[in-house]
């Protein structure tokens, strides 16, 4: 139950984290709200896992391996209909997460040749779905759901928890100057480190205790460093 719970509040965190980069390009805030929230949620959140959990039911067992092996032959084997659904299905969702993981790599080390850095995920990518990587997708969400949240939980502190506290930071980016920014930001850096620390050690639900902890220990050092100021 922990583990199912941590694998779930985990992919929750992961969308949250990466929805800016699917909104960055919409013209209103109720554009990112009504195409992006909406369509990802009751689309993607409702309708697959229940597809999901009927397969499941009908093999008799929850290993994700065998459920999506089950699901793409029997979408091939309903003819070219299937076929283009269950491609169109693994398209939309995988050239997000190519476009989410090429972002982030592309801000880390600073590359001016983008394309090249998304060819280069997207062969590594299809090489490790060939090497059968989907049997470790239980494993690998559930790490998802232990590292995740903590650093999910460093945003929501600093926009939601924070302001209750008096504590208000600005977040207008636009006079910054990313020539001077820091590879890594120390602070949030830490304080996920230290709420993965927590999930990782701790008994119970490891993507709530990380998340916890993560706030806590956030608002306590900016609440410390305010006054200290």
């Amino acid at each position: 139950m922990a583990t199912g719970v941590t694998t779930v509040i985990g992919s929750w965190a992961a969308g949250m984290a990466t929805v800016p980069d699917c909104g960055r390009f919409a013209k209103t805030d109720i554009i990112k709200i009504s195409i992006v929230w909406i369509a990802g949620l009751f689309f993607g959140h409702f309708l697959l896992p229940i597809a999901g959990i009927a397969a499941a039911l009908h093999l008799e067992t929850w290993d994700f391996g065998v459920v999506s092996d089950y699901i793409g032959v029997l979408a091939t084997g309903s003819g070219i209909i299937g076929a283009v659904l269950i491609t169109l299905a693994a398209w939309t969702t995988n050239q997000q997460n190519l476009y989410s993981a090429s972002n982030a790599t592309c801000n880390i080390i600073e590359v001016k040749k983008k394309s090249t850095v998304t060819i280069v995920l997207g062969a590594i990518g299809i090489a490790l779905g060939f090497c059968g990587v989907v049997d470790y997708f239980v494993p690998y969400m559930t790490w998802l759901g232990i590292v995740i949240p903590p650093m999910a939980a460093v945003m929501v502190a600093d926009y939601l928890v924070l302001p209750l506290f008096g504590v208000k930071h600005n977040y207008n980016y636009n006079d910054i100057s990313y020539e001077n920014l820091p590879l890594i930001n120390g602070l949030p850096f830490w304080l996920g480190d230290g709420g993965v620390a927590v999930a990782i050690f701790s008994p119970g639900i490891q993507a709530i205790n990380g998340m916890a902890a993560t706030v806590v220990l956030h608002v306590v050092f900016n609440l410390v460093a305010n006054k200290k100021n």
